[in-house]
């Protein structure tokens, strides 16, 4: 039959993300393959396998939301999905994580990069990949980083300190600070 001739000496499947983000490829192209990898070797034809692609993808914290998962000739799939773009790192003790704009942890731990901006002295442990991350100090860290990032200023931002917010370290210090380019450049705030 037709379909078989689609397949026919072809020992694998493949995925084709088709509306995937640069950022996402590069930090979270492995992750998305991976969890899938097992699929690839069931027989294409098989009539529950586009739903088992998506439930796993939906799974990977790179992944907001599953579009849809089609089958293509040659033994491939089209996978069209939204997907949580890295817009912070933050700090949590030695480790570097990366956050979505809602605050959502991506998956992985990083090295220090300056490609990012920085977010120090979050007071809540990070969640599980694909979870928001909690606390108040998170938020306004993110909110902020939106804010400015209409500013002409922007690129000499470089991080933002919040281990103070709401005065919990120290009252009578700002609650913010502003990390900028310059040699021990700082902007209070609050």
């Amino acid at each position: 039959n037709v379909e078989s001739e689609l397949v026919k000496g072809i020992d694998r499947s493949t995925i084709h993300f088709v509306d995937i983000p640069e950022a996402v490829d590069r930090l979270g192209r492995a992750d998305l393959d991976d969890v899938v990898a097992d699929l690839l070797r069931v027989d294409w034809l098989d009539d529950g396998l586009c739903r088992s692609i998506a439930e796993r993808l939906a799974t990977v914290g790179w992944v907001a939301e599953i579009r849809s998962v089609r089958r293509t000739p040659g033994a491939s799939f089209q996978v069209s999905a939204r997907y949580r773009i890295p817009v912070a790192m933050i700090q949590y003790d030695d480790n570097f994580l990366l956050v979505d704009g809602d605050g959502v942890r991506l998956p992985g731990s990083y090295l220090y990069s300056p490609n990012w901006k920085l977010i120090e002295g979050v007071a809540a442990p990070p969640p599980d990949p694909g979870r928001a991350w909690p606390g108040f100090d998170r938020r306004a860290a993110l909110d902020l980083l939106a804010i400015l990032e209409a500013e002409p200023f922007h690129e000499q931002i470089t991080g933002i300190l919040v281990g103070n917010v709401q005065g919990r370290a120290d009252p009578s210090r700002s609650h913010v600070e502003l990390v900028t380019d310059r040699p021990g450049g700082r902007i209070r705030w609050g």
